[in-house]
């Protein structure tokens, strides 16, 4: 595999991405989290217009499930895809915002 600088998974293709998340889909898998975040402040942020990774499917039911618990979960959403391209500021001053809030 040849390394490229600013490719975080140091992956070649598409297909290689596919199959890594297939072998480690239990470990990656978003709502085998929810042990570990039951008692825990947790925020989700949402990219609305996200088709890689759809918050319907993939954040949404974590949260929802979350609520019921122990944990104190924020949902926040922004109109965008699933790099927060153009929204990226919006994204830090919600983390910001969340984290100032949480450590008080």
């Amino acid at each position: 595999m040849i390394e490229t600088e600013g490719q975080c998974l140091k992956m070649d293709s598409a297909s290689e991405v596919y199959e890594n998340a297939l072998n480690n889909r239990y470990e990656l898998g978003v709502l085998n989290s929810y042990e570990k975040l039951v008692e825990r402040n947790v925020l989700f942020v949402e990219a609305e217009l996200d088709t890689v990774a759809p918050a319907g499917i993939m954040m949404k039911p974590l949260a929802e499930k979350l609520k019921d618990t122990a944990a104190s979960v924020e949902y926040k959403t922004i109109v965008s895809g699933h790099s927060f391209a153009g929204q990226r500021m919006k994204l830090t001053r919600i983390v910001g915002e969340w984290i100032e809030k949480t450590i008080e």
